[in-house]
């Protein structure tokens, strides 16, 4: 039905939104179906995008930071200008304050909303430990907050990994995309 909209009727667009590519989903040779299809990756926002989401999501918003943008770079830096992240770690902040009955967010404040977001989210962490990486992967992963070597063989994994956008390679080696995602392994399955 789907091969058949997208050849043949010219003025309609369908839009498919996954967290996987086509060829990553198993049992079914999914290209044939989706013959003229046009893949769209969508990644996370530029740094600037991603603190005015924490400072500015809507039109005078009152929150404040109390060292300035430093203590809400640092949130986006933590969260990788991951969008998802983003919001939800601001819910959990705004949450809080609100309990407090304050507008200014501190670096304690701010640790506070992530210990939230760990909780509250704990079924995204889980689908990417999980489901999204391999035995192999999760290997890399507990290699690289341990400080231990990665192997030869483990390449294919690393490559996988960035690709799915949970690490990245800068000069200094491997680094976690989401800070934030290295903060929960440590904590929930790293002993």
């Amino acid at each position: 039905m789907f091969r058949h909209w997208i050849q043949h009727l010219p003025r309609t667009i369908c839009l498919f939104a996954g967290s996987h590519a086509l060829n990553e989903i198993g049992a079914i040779d999914w290209t044939d179906y989706f013959i003229n299809v046009r893949t769209v990756r969508i990644s996370f926002l530029d740094f600037d995008s991603a603190l005015r989401l924490v400072t500015e999501p809507i039109p005078r918003f009152d929150l404040q930071y109390d060292s300035g943008l430093e203590t809400a770079k640092e949130l986006v830096r933590r969260l990788g200008c991951q969008p998802f992240l983003l919001q939800a770690a601001m819910s959990e902040l705004v949450n809080h304050l609100n309990t407090l009955h304050r507008k200014t967010a501190t670096q304690p404040d701010i640790d506070i909303a992530i210990e939230k977001l760990f909780d509250s989210q704990s079924t995204y962490f889980d689908h990417i430990w999980k489901t999204v990486t391999s035995e192999q992967e999760k290997e890399v992963l507990t290699a690289i907050i341990k400080q231990k070597p990665i192997r030869e063989q483990h390449e294919p994994a690393i490559r996988s990994l960035i690709r799915k956008e949970v690490l990245r390679r800068e000069d200094d080696g491997l680094v976690f995309c989401v800070p934030v995602f290295r903060e929960w392994i440590l904590k929930h399955q790293v002993s």
